[in-house]
Parts: C-alpha cells; sequence; structure tokens
C-alpha cells in the first residue's frame, strides 16, 4: 500500500496544538483555583503565581494576610505552564516560612513540584521548625517514598507516627511536575 505524505500530521502543527492544549488545561486550573479560594475548610493556599518584582513573599490566597510565606532563598520561576509562575528550590536552605496558628482535627497537605531529584535521605516537602507534639512532617525519600510523619510524644519509644507511601519517584519522572497525594491524613 503506497503512504500518502498529506494524510500525516504536520509538524508545524504540533506546538500550536500543544500550547492550545496546555492553555486549556491553564485555564481549567484558574477556574478550580477561583473556586478553591472560596472554600471555608481551607486554612492557606499559597498558588505562588503572585505577579511582582523581587517580592519575598508568599501571599496566602484565603484572604488571612497573617498567613503569608516568607521566601528565604527560593526564587521564583516558570511553573508548570508558561502562564503559571512557582517558586524554586535549589539549596539545603531555601524554603518558605509560614505561621499557621491553632489547632485541627485532621490536615490534609497538597501540591505541585517538580522534583530534578532525590538526593538527600529526607527531602522536605513541609517542615516545622522545630518538631514538638502534634506538629507534622511531610517529606521525600531518598527511596523515593512520600512519607508523611507527626510526633505523637516527646519522649521514649514510638516518639512519632511515620506513614510511607509505596516507591513512587524514580529519575524517569525528573524534571516533570508531578501531584503527590499524603499517604496519611491524620484525624
Amino acid at each position: 500500500m503506497a503512504a500518502d505524505p498529506n494524510a500525516f500530521a504536520k509538524l508545524d502543527t504540533f506546538e500550536p496544538q500543544s500550547l492550545r492544549e496546555q492553555r486549556a488545561r491553564f485555564d481549567r486550573w484558574q477556574a478550580h483555583s477561583r473556586q478553591l479560594r472560596q472554600d471555608p475548610r481551607l486554612i492557606v493556599y499559597y498558588p505562588c503565581d503572585q505577579n511582582g518584582s523581587w517580592q519575598r513573599s508568599l501571599i496566602n490566597e484565603t484572604g488571612d494576610p497573617e498567613r503569608r510565606g516568607a521566601m528565604v532563598g527560593v526564587k521564583r520561576t516558570p511553573g508548570r505552564w508558561p502562564w503559571k509562575g512557582a517558586v524554586e528550590f535549589r539549596r539545603p536552605g531555601d524554603r518558605v516560612r509560614v505561621f499557621i496558628p491553632g489547632e485541627y482535627t485532621s490536615l490534609t497537605l497538597l501540591c505541585w513540584v517538580r522534583l530534578d531529584s532525590v538526593d538527600r535521605m529526607w527531602n522536605s516537602l513541609y517542615l516545622t521548625d522545630g518538631y514538638e507534639k502534634g506538629e507534622v512532617h511531610w517529606q521525600i525519600t531518598e527511596e523515593g517514598r512520600l512519607a508523611y510523619s507527626m510526633r505523637v510524644r516527646e519522649t521514649g519509644e514510638h516518639r512519632q507516627y511515620l506513614s510511607p507511601s509505596p516507591p513512587f519517584w524514580k529519575s524517569e519522572p525528573s524534571g516533570r511536575w508531578i501531584h503527590p497525594a499524603p499517604p496519611f491524613t491524620a484525624g
């Protein structure tokens, strides 16, 4: 059977089609983001897409200005789409400091991350300054496991509850955006 070269997609159509699909996903994210900001259960929301020059803070989009994040060492960078911003953590001291007062009976942590490597034993997504009773940590282990832990005692055996996921990260997704879901919700 003879092949018809005109029946195949042209190379110059791929980029515009890809941009249209990216734009549609970004538009869906924007609509969901607007809806999410109105959820009364939400404590903090940092979409990381605030425009600005060298602004060193992340605005809490739930409307509580006391819960803004202070960027230390991190820098702003392009996000999952050309129209979306993000923050980049490159050095061990890079972090966003937040203050979230109160006690909660349940906690769900969500984020989008682009992993280039997991080169440390514990690679943090969310940590407290200390690790006092009732405080949580959310990390990715060097084996590629998502690990949620909560300090349950100050002394003695079994001082923390640790819930690791099965390994999910290998070098294949390196540089791609992923949405890790915590393996445990305290409550």
